[in-house]
């Protein structure tokens, strides 16, 4: 997965800002492999490589999320 500068500082701003909202896997993950993450010489060093492992992290966790959500709302 790719992801444009705007993204990355995105991505370190909410995980550095709010470090508790996440599992400390996700959290950690992101701070031993992801936040020192060079631009990638792809696509003419514009974006930042970061791992399928990782997003498939931030997906399970969100999936955990939604249905605690609509349990709680009654969906």
């Amino acid at each position: 997965m790719e992801l444009d500068e705007f993204d990355k500082n995105e991505l370190d701003e909410i995980l550095s800002t709010y470090p508790f909202m996440f599992p400390s896997e996700i959290f950690e993950y992101w701070r031993n492999k992801i936040q020192g993450i060079k631009k990638s010489r792809r696509y003419g060093g514009s974006s930042h490589g970061i791992p399928v492992e990782f997003r498939d992290m931030i997906n399970k966790e969100y999936d955990v999320r939604r249905i605690r959500y609509n349990k709680l709302i009654g969906k």
